[in-house]
């Protein structure tokens, strides 16, 4: 099943009703925020991943400096992570 909604990723009370995703694709998005605002948006995606979740975001982007929670999993020509 899939589900495409518009929403802010940086309100905590909206993302709290998004939850037990297996897989977010969230690519290019991150580019836009500064850093703190990056901190919060992807712990919000965290929370709503299930254990063993993959989040994919853009391939200029990183998680580098912004999140420690994901384990970096390669794929050929991407890269994801990993929720724990």
């Amino acid at each position: 099943m899939v589900s495409f909604k518009l929403l802010n990723l940086y309100d905590e009370l909206n993302m709290g009703t998004m939850m037990n995703f297996d897989i977010i694709f969230c690519a290019n998005v991150l580019i836009y925020f500064d850093t703190s605002s990056k901190i919060k948006v992807i712990s919000n995606l965290y929370n709503s991943l299930n254990r063993g979740g993959y989040l994919f975001i853009g391939y200029s982007e990183t998680l580098q400096n912004i999140s420690k929670s994901f384990k970096l999993v390669s794929y050929p020509k991407t890269i994801g992570y990993k929720k724990e």
